[in-house]
């Protein structure tokens, strides 16, 4: 049986995630659904039509998953609207509702982050318990 993971974290980190996701696949139970890492970023200010369909995309991914996967900073990347953005947290929301299993890399620190959630510190432990 495979085993739908959702990656969340800051958009800046994005090349990270795409690098994470080809590791987990080398599992062939693993399929990562997380398709915000491969996209492009806009050249403009998104529309009012281009958020909605971003936010659409990206809740359906995480309805998809079994697991999700909350990568919270640091590294703390970009400036300080991409750090207040905040999308990671509304997904980890929204999972966490809705009952799939929870795991956070790197600080938990928030009161929500710690009943219900796995921790790893690290990057390295996760791709540890999913090795094949």
């Amino acid at each position: 049986m495979i085993e739908y993971i959702y990656l969340a974290s800051q958009f800046g980190r994005q090349a990270e995630m795409r690098s994470i996701r080809d590791r987990l696949e080398k599992n062939p139970k693993v399929k990562v659904v997380a398709q915000w890492i491969d996209e492009k970023p806009f050249d403009h200010e998104p529309t009012e039509e281009e958020i909605s369909m971003i936010s659409n995309r990206d809740l359906g991914d995480v309805m998809n998953c079994d697991t999700f996967v909350l990568f919270n900073p640091p590294p703390y990347l970009g400036d300080a609207a991409e750090l207040s953005r905040g999308g990671r947290l509304y997904e980890a929301g929204f999972a966490a509702a809705i009952e799939r299993n929870l795991i956070v890399v790197g600080e938990h620190e928030n009161i929500h982050l710690h009943e219900d959630w796995k921790h790893f510190e690290t990057v390295e432990d996760l791709l540890n318990e999913y090795r094949s």
